[in-house]
């Protein structure tokens, strides 16, 4: 077996053939964080270098999700109770009043592929919803998502509420929050948005 194999799969959104590697790799008693950190992750890495460089395109971001997501489901019972097994957890949703979800859940799974744990709300998530995920969960980052320009300013209202109830979110997150509550802006690329919330 060449774990090699599993990085190659993922990035070329192979998802038969990364399901196929990471069975082999659990059967031959590899431990999960190596396989999701050497090689996973790496993998979605170099595909989200690839789709900001203008080299891949978002079919080819799918298809690598998805190949990470069949490979990463085998593991995530190998996982449980393990507290050093994800880099951080995160909430994510679509607002309320808004049913649309490929985004978010390309999003999400960007996120799982990169060493998150994720909590996916789904859609027409109100406020109160994303600050008791966040507090149930313990979450670091909470993400909102919206196609929608008539409902873009739910963004507002949930960051106020979760200012509100801010004893359930960090005083990073909640400064940050003040600070920016006026400002809407168009997203980064996914990758440059998971490399800040790495930090």
């Amino acid at each position: 077996m060449n774990l090699t194999d599993l990085y190659d799969a993922i990035l070329n959104g192979k998802l038969d053939r990364a399901v196929a590697v990471t069975n082999e790799a659990i059967s031959e008693g590899v431990l999960p964080n190596e396989i999701i950190t050497n090689y996973m992750i790496k993998a979605m890495e170099e595909i989200g270098n690839r789709f900001e460089a203008g080299k891949v395109f978002v079919p080819n971001l799918l298809m690598s999700a998805r190949a990470m997501k069949g490979a990463l489901d085998l593991l995530k019972p190998l996982l449980q109770g393990e507290t050093d097994a994800y880099v951080g957890k995160i909430v994510i949703g679509t607002v309320k009043g808004d049913l649309h979800d490929i985004g978010k859940n390309l999003v999400a799974s960007m996120f799982e592929g990169c060493g998150f744990e994720v909590v996916n709300l789904g859609v027409d998530v109100s406020s109160e919803k994303f600050v008791e995920a966040a507090r149930t969960n313990n979450a670091d980052i909470i993400c909102m998502s919206a196609l929608l320009t008539t409902t873009g300013e739910f963004y507002q209202f949930n960051l106020s509420s979760c200012i509100r109830q801010q004893n359930s979110l960090t005083a990073q997150f909640v400064s940050f929050s003040l600070s920016n509550l006026a400002n809407i802006f168009y997203p980064p690329p996914i990758f440059t948005i998971i490399n800040l919330c790495l930090l």
